[in-house]
């Protein structure tokens, strides 16, 4: 790795064809494992969806064990730097930041990439073509993986076509017969169960029971963080310049 200016760059993702890569990884009986950052503030939809086509129709490959929406975590670079142009959406708040909730402006209008969100997560409209690749990929390594490396190697298909299953608040719901209506947008995301007590609680805990907001109304830093991550941000400046 190699550091420019706030950045951490990571060369050996883009030293050798990717493809290729995975295709001698497997090879020498080495599996593996990847996620993909879904990153609509920089790339369209239909540039996304074209890269998951062709990782679908390449079963020379693994599947990627995640797809997710880009995450402003507070005090990374990465977040000031999204804090400074001003793309952090309104309102959202600190439980928004879990790789499935869009928080970010993106490209496209953002009731497409909600759209776009929703589905992608259990990649609805994919898993017959998931089954199929995934056979192409058995019979093609078979003789490459052992049993645990195999099930290893296949287990980010199944996983991200059961997400509902996989997710323990999913599982709540489908026991309590209750289902959380998701946009899938921090500014207008809905809030799950954690933040309803399940008894009665005396009325003075009740900000205990209200999410940490990240941006305001206006999209700005809320006053409730702003204290603790300037101090950060001074902190990462003065870490930086003794770096340089």
């Amino acid at each position: 790795m190699t550091r420019s200016g706030s950045r951490i760059i990571k060369v050996q993702n883009i030293r050798f064809p990717q493809v290729e890569l995975i295709r001698k990884s497997l090879d020498a009986g080495v599996v593996f494992l990847y996620g993909l950052i879904m990153d609509v503030t920089s790339r369209r939809i239909a540039d996304l969806q074209r890269e998951i086509d062709f990782i679908i129709d390449t079963p020379d490959i693994t599947l990627p064990s995640y797809l997710v929406a880009p995450i402003p975590f507070l005090g990374t670079p990465f977040f000031y730097e999204c804090l400074d142009k001003g793309t952090i959406l309104p309102k959202t708040k600190l439980r928004d930041l879990d790789s499935a909730t869009l928080s970010l402006r993106p490209l496209d209008p953002i009731s497409e990439v909600a759209n776009f969100f929703r589905n992608i997560q259990n990649l609805s409209g994919y898993r017959l073509r998931v089954l199929q690749r995934s056979l192409s990929f058995f019979k093609r390594y078979r003789s490459k993986l052992n049993t645990m490396q195999m099930i290893t190697a296949l287990s980010g298909g199944v996983l991200l076509c059961a997400e509902r299953l996989a997710t323990s608040s999913d599982w709540l719901g489908l026991i309590s017969k209750r289902k959380r209506f998701r946009t899938h947008i921090s500014t207008s995301e809905t809030l799950d169960d954690v933040y309803k007590p399940a008894f009665r609680v005396d009325y003075r805990y009740k900000d205990y029971f209200k999410p940490t907001m990240v941006t305001d109304e206006s999209g700005r830093l809320s006053e409730e963080l702003t204290e603790d991550l300037i101090i950060t941000k001074k902190a990462l400046v003065k870490t930086d310049d003794c770096v340089h």
